[in-house]
């Protein structure tokens, strides 16, 4: 399975291509950061973990870019799988400059803890940054983040839907008078993807449209008063 967020592939798929401990691996290169086909440049090195089951190491060569990687896949009963690859290169992360940059900065730290598998940290920056969203846009509320998602949402400053989004990144990453109870221990890699996929569309909603909308109402009267302009200029 192939996940991808904020820009960047997190992992790749296995093909094999013998029983003789071949394969290849298809993905994103963390050097040149295009789709690619890696190819085996070494023999692997299988390491037993179970019975019927290893783990096989390889030096790799992308397609594209001639550069290396170490592929590990699990060789079992059926599908093989991919296990990891190094380097792990970098995520792009290309967020709108449209977005407040306190905001925005703390949205990137929760992409780059999802990058390196911090789950728990990755939702937890995403709810702080949603927080800080909810002040930026005016809520009032000193109680707690729900608060102030409601009162957005009862100012029409927010619509149903993305007051639903924040509060599921609100949920997520909860807070209890503990840290046994708030939740996080659950959290899965694919609930993190959706945190961040919600956190992006509340983003894009609230800040990106708007701003994008602003500039071509501002294109459309530069366009409109230019004739005026030039005419006054022959006159």
């Amino acid at each position: 399975m192939r996940t991808r967020q904020g820009g960047f592939s997190m992992d790749m798929t296995c093909t094999v291509l013998s029983t003789q401990n071949q394969f290849s691996l298809n993905g994103e290169c963390p050097h040149c950061q295009r789709p690619t086909v890696f190819t085996m440049a070494t023999g692997a090195h299988e390491e037993p973990i179970a019975s019927g089951e290893s783990l096989l190491y390889a030096v790799m060569r992308c397609s594209g870019c001639l550069q290396y990687i170490l592929g590990i896949v699990l060789k079992k009963g059926g599908p093989w799988l991919y296990r990891g690859h190094y380097p792990l290169g970098s995520p792009k992360i290309d967020l709108s400059q449209d977005i407040p940059d306190p905001i925005r900065l703390d949205f990137i730290e929760a992409i780059k803890c999802r990058w390196v598998k911090a789950d728990k940290a990755a939702v937890t920056m995403c709810r702080r940054a949603v927080e800080s969203a909810c002040e930026n846009l005016g809520a009032k509320a000193k109680e707690n983040i729900r608060a102030k998602i409601d009162e957005l949402f009862k100012a029409g400053t927010i619509t149903g839907p993305l007051q639903q989004m924040a509060h599921r990144v609100r949920l997520e990453a909860g807070v209890a008078a503990h840290p046994q109870e708030d939740g996080l221990d659950e959290i899965t890699d694919e609930d993190a993807d959706a945190i961040i996929e919600f956190t992006q569309e509340f983003f894009d909603h609230v800040y990106v449209m708007p701003a994008k909308l602003k500039r071509a109402v501002e294109r459309a009267e530069q366009r409109k008063s230019a004739p005026a302009v030039a005419a006054g200029k022959k006159a």
